[in-house]
């Protein structure tokens, strides 16, 4: 009788820590919104989520709302050929006036949510370039430091079913993360052709 309740407590255990694994095989997506949804679908989803559509510009959709008591822009990229989702990126505006304080924290708790559901991130550097190289220095110069493109805090995640996913303090002092669907690099790569087919 004991063993057979040894078993069943072990068995349970073993149940509780697979519930608690982070998501490694599911690919990443932002908002449970799958890869290859269709715009107005993406759409609908987003804004059931509590974001507001604000803008169309060619294949890029705008949304505002709110994450982590922080307002937050949503860019959804869209195929242009077959009109699918292929990339979202999410900024969160931290309104830090150059001080630096709430942005790393809110990048800081981020990167724990993300591990969370997903796992340790391949990379994960926080540095800053010379003539900033003391922590000390960067942070009273966060400012500067941004505007000279000498912050860099960024984590990759190792790619998942063909998808990406990775966050950086941006340049304008926004905690930015960006999710990218299988498709997203030969979309890219169709677009640049474009741009320069005139040379």
């Amino acid at each position: 009788m004991i063993r057979s309740f040894t078993l069943r407590f072990n068995a349970l255990i073993l149940v509780g820590c697979l519930y608690a694994l982070p998501a490694l095989g599911q690919p990443y997506t932002f908002a449970d919104v799958p890869w290859g949804t269709t715009r107005v679908r993406t759409r609908t989803l987003l804004q059931a989520r509590g974001y507001t559509h604000t803008r169309t510009d060619g294949s890029t959709d705008s949304y505002r709302g709110r994450l982590m008591s922080n307002p937050v822009l949503v860019y959804a990229e869209f195929g242009e050929t077959r009109g699918d989702l292929l990339k979202i990126s999410v900024f969160l505006r931290t309104y830090d006036e150059g001080g630096g304080h709430v942005t790393r924290r809110v990048y800081l708790d981020l990167y724990s949510i993300l591990v969370g559901r997903y796992g340790a991130s391949e990379t994960d550097d926080r540095f800053c370039g010379y003539p900033y190289l003391e922590d000390s220095d960067c942070f009273s110069n966060w400012k500067n430091a941004l505007n000279l493109d000498k912050v860099t805090w960024v984590a990759f995640w190792p790619k998942r079913d063909e998808t990406n996913l990775d966050m950086e303090i941006s340049k304008n002092d926004a905690v930015a993360v960006y999710y990218e669907s299988p498709g997203w690099a030969a979309e890219l790569a169709r677009r640049r052709a474009r741009e320069v087919r005139d040379f």
